[in-house]
């Protein structure tokens, strides 16, 4: 599991390298229209997977973040993991594939520590292996 900072012009190496060693790529971001902010998750790939290719608004609330998936459809054959968080299962089309490698992208404070945490308690408690990793520009 990794989290990068999504730059704020343009593309950077950085995106390049992990868009091609992850096998689940999740995109946040947070957008003001009319002193209003949405926060937005969008998978831009799951290897092997059938997920939302659109836009899902999403709230932090207690209890953890709260994504609202658009409808709901059908999911792949695999051995999968679930993230604990229906909502999130839903979008990812029924869970997460166990041994993926999932990239959380977005600026900062669009909440990608959040969307990870759950995800690092549940191989834990379970005493299952499981990586993390963060990257964060050292110039900001």
């Amino acid at each position: 599991m990794f989290t990068i900072r999504k730059p704020r012009r343009g593309s950077s190496v950085w995106e390049a390298i992990f868009d091609s060693l992850a096998d689940c790529l999740l995109c946040m971001d947070a957008r003001v229209d009319a002193q209003i902010t949405t926060r937005r998750l969008r998978v831009i790939k799951y290897r092997g997977s059938n997920f939302g290719r659109n836009e899902y608004p999403y709230t932090i609330a207690t209890g953890g973040l709260r994504p609202f998936p658009l409808w709901d459809f059908d999911t792949s054959p695999w051995d999968s993991a679930t993230t604990d968080m229906s909502r999130l299962d839903d979008v990812l089309g029924g869970g997460y594939r166990r041994g993926a490698c999932i990239l959380f992208a977005g600026l900062p404070g669009t909440g990608k520590t959040l969307w990870q945490a759950p995800l690092w308690l549940k191989p834990a408690a379970e005493a299952n292996g499981f990586s993390t990793s963060g990257l964060k520009n050292p110039r900001r």
